[in-house]
């Protein structure tokens, strides 16, 4: 028995080693290219405003295609995003939560205005493999100012669709939540990490209120509402 274990140590004393002599593995670290550290929920603030065609077809002598309706919103956000791709992309689910300010006779933004509801799912990737495939033209992004000397990284570049569900009343002459309306929408945004915390973002929406649903009352005819935000995500 003891030469057995003499002659294993043996053989094995220089497999030994050389494993000794091995350089360390090194260990995997997360890459996560995205704005978002891995999987979880997120929350957070937006505030924008948006513009569309005016419903003046009721009003005798003015063309339907000559007036504006134009409002602001703020809101709160809450979603969950999780990376895809090893961390180079990522996907999320989203609801946006807001106020505009129509708020009847009286003038100024008010958290009573008729409530707007976005939910989308979207998925984005670096923008810097985005931009790589379309002409810049010579153009140089433009970039937001940050107080403190913060800067903003890993920005990424994201597409997403959804449902606006929006508290129409106030097109019919009704007091709030009589009239509902359900459109299709699209959105574009660019969001990056901010070196103080969080993830600093803006996006473009594309609401087809022409294809909308209302609830509550016949939708009226409607064109297409462009709405702009910028959401601070944490």
């Amino acid at each position: 028995m003891k030469r057995t274990l003499l002659a294993c140590l043996f053989v094995l004393a220089p497999t030994v080693s050389f494993a000794a002599d091995l350089p360390p593995l090194a260990k995997a670290s997360p890459l996560f290219a995205t704005p978002y550290n891995g999987s979880g929920m997120y929350f957070g603030l937006e505030a924008g405003g948006g513009a569309s065609t005016a419903d003046v077809s009721g009003i005798p002598g003015v063309n339907p295609s000559s007036l504006v309706s134009a409002q602001g919103l703020a809101g709160v956000i809450v979603g969950y995003s999780t990376p895809m791709a090893n961390g180079q992309r990522y996907g999320f689910v989203e609801a946006d939560v807001g106020a505009n300010n129509i708020n009847g006779n009286s003038q100024g933004f008010s958290l009573s205005g008729p409530v707007t509801i976005q939910i989308l799912a979207g998925f984005g990737a670096p923008a810097s493999q985005i931009m790589s495939f379309l002409p810049t033209f010579g153009i140089v992004s433009p970039t937001l100012p940050l107080p403190g000397g913060a800067t903003v990284s890993d920005q990424s570049i994201y597409l997403a669709g959804g449902v606006d569900i929006s508290d129409v009343s106030a097109n019919f002459g009704g007091a709030s939540n009589r009239v509902w309306q359900f459109a299709p929408l699209f959105a574009m945004g660019i969001e990056g990490k901010v070196s103080t915390g969080g993830v600093l973002g803006a996006r473009i929406e594309e609401v087809f209120q022409m294809d909308g649903t209302c609830i509550g009352a016949i939708c009226r005819d409607a064109a297409m509402l462009t709405r702009a935000k910028v959401l601070y995500k944490f």
